[in-house]
């Protein structure tokens, strides 16, 4: 009977054993990132903050535009050969150049503010799906999708990998493995 038993303890401690050494299968999921993106809090307070600010450029534009089209009046009264003329005239030309430059560089600044924008909205989001998959004990959760184009954002394939599941020093390990060995072989055929 106590020899049945301890058998019985021995085939259990090795099943237990080949179990152990066996690899569980990974908890995996994905998430929707331009769901996520779309349904952030405060996203919509923000693109009104940005949806102003474009307004009040367009605004200062116009006024410039219509301070130009003045200038242009008014030159069109003198006669090309005074001096009135060309100062009217060195006006205009520096009042379109302005308004060029502030154009650009309105558009511009615009532009960085909304892609900075968006680079906090991902990042805080990838946070979030990082403490989402360790509280609920995923082992990887990747990106189903995410309509945004790669030059407005980038973005992970993976959000959040346990550590575990890491395998990049065992692969480069056994590249240099490889490696070693290929070289060894080269070397044993060129000694012969």
């Amino acid at each position: 009977m106590r020899a049945l038993t301890l058998l019985s303890l021995s085939a259990a401690l090795i099943a237990a054993g080949a179990a152990a050494s066996r690899p569980t299968a990974p908890a995996v999921a994905v998430v929707d990132m331009s769901k996520l993106f779309e349904t952030y809090p405060g996203r919509g307070a923000m693109e009104s903050l940005l949806g102003m600010e474009k307004g009040q450029l367009e605004e200062e534009i116009d006024r410039r535009k219509k301070e130009i089209a003045k200038l242009r009046e008014d030159l069109a009264s003198l006669d090309p050969q005074t001096a009135a003329f060309r100062q009217k005239q060195e006006e205009a030309v520096k009042a379109q150049a302005g308004l060029e430059f502030r154009a650009e560089a309105g558009t511009r600044e615009l532009q960085q503010k909304r892609a900075a924008f968006r680079a906090r909205i991902l990042r805080e989001i990838e946070q979030a799906v990082e403490r989402f998959g360790r509280d609920r004990g995923y082992d990887l959760i990747l990106q189903k999708e995410m309509t945004l184009s790669q030059e407005e954002l980038s973005w992970k394939a993976v959000l959040f990998a346990a550590q575990p599941l890491d395998v990049t020093e065992a692969v480069a390990s056994a590249m240099i493995d490889e490696r070693e060995k290929t070289e060894g072989e080269a070397k044993a055929k060129g000694g012969k």
